[in-house]
């Protein structure tokens, strides 16, 4: 942190220093502080013409407490998928907000998000088709936070996304079709998108899962589209791993159905994770040493009651990780079969 302040002292306008810092002070509760700097990532000039924030500059001003009396006011996607989930919790909050200002709010998220999200906030459109009209403000899906002054305290970690139904009732009956004599049905999440600047951090390597692949009456399936290729290799090693993405039609509309169907979700730092934790599903997450400001320091948290976490007691070990979480989902069998009438 010491370092952070220096380099800042040095150069006031530099964008990584700044948000670093931001991301100690929302890890450690300082979040009147760590919001407002965490603002400085919207300064960034490396993004590409198509990245969703450069198309929502160009489209309308950002919002800096204008009154919105008349107005429409777009909030947008901006970070990854985890972060608008993690995230849009808050907008009907919002919302509620510019009605009262005779304003009207609209939801504009990726094309992958936006059947999942429209069915929490109905005035949604995808940024890929629109119809967006003329806006006039704009707001950064993580910069709701600061505008309704967010405070640790404040956090609640309900469900608040659901599944289709209709989706759900037909990803159950594939599941039981695939794998009648299982006895939990498990998603599995181990590698992120490796563009991702922590990725080397947060991903497990193939080997490391061993123990938690070996269990027995336990089907795995990858929730990840592009891993076909890891999942032959666990296949041919005799573990019951499943990669059934190519079902996926509407994107995290259909991981949420999924996920919906299954038993629970054993998942690395990355959207699945977040997903999960909105649908009120069981979520064991296995976290690197130093991991999202969000989940602090330790292994408790507060944004999603169904999820547990399972934290590296040093950098890179993640044999304890999965050892606990396989005795974890041994647990949650030995549940079931208690609960068996």
């Amino acid at each position: 942190e010491a370092m952070l302040h220096q380099a800042l002292a040095a150069n006031p306008h530099a964008v990584t220093p700044a948000v670093d810092l931001a991301d100690l002070e929302l890890r450690r509760g300082s979040w009147t502080s760590g919001w407002k700097r965490f603002e400085t990532r919207l300064a960034r000039d490396d993004r590409e013409p198509n990245n969703i924030v450069s198309v929502m500059a160009r489209l309308c001003p950002r919002r800096r407490g204008e009154t919105l009396a008349g107005k429409t006011l777009v909030v947008h996607s901006e970070l990854g998928n985890g972060d608008d989930i993690h995230m849009v919790r808050y907008v009907p909050q919002l919302a509620a907000r510019v009605r009262a200002e005779g304003g009207r709010l609209v939801l504009c998220v990726r094309k992958s998000l936006q059947p999942l999200l429209g069915r929490f906030y109905e005035d949604c459109v995808s940024i890929e088709d629109g119809p967006l009209g003329a806006p006039d403000y704009s707001l950064p899906m993580m910069s709701l936070p600061l505008v309704l002054n967010l405070q640790p305290e404040q956090v609640r970690g309900g469900a608040y996304l659901r599944a289709d139904a209709g989706k759900a009732a037909l990803w159950r009956e594939r599941l039981r079709a695939h794998a009648p004599q299982a006895r939990l049905h498990v998603g599995l999440v181990w590698a992120g998108s490796p563009t991702h600047r922590r990725d080397d951090k947060r991903s497990i390597a193939r080997a490391a899962l061993e123990p938690l692949l070996s269990l027995a009456n336990v089907a795995f399936y990858s929730l990840t589209p592009g891993r076909a290729a890891d999942v032959a290799v666990m296949t041919a090693q005799g573990h019951r791993v499943f990669d059934m993405t190519a079902d996926y039609q509407t994107g995290l509309d259909d991981v949420a159905a999924h996920l919906t169907a299954l038993d629970a979700l054993v998942t690395i730092d990355s959207a699945p994770l977040h997903l999960g934790g909105a649908l009120g599903r069981p979520v064991l997450g296995m976290l690197d040493h130093v991991s999202h400001w969000a989940w602090g320091n330790a292994e408790t948290q507060a944004w999603y009651d169904s999820l547990e976490l399972f934290r590296q007691p040093q950098p890179g070990q993640w044999a304890p990780v999965v050892e606990r979480v396989t005795a974890r989902l041994q647990a949650l069998m030995a549940d079931d079969a208690s609960n068996v009438v």
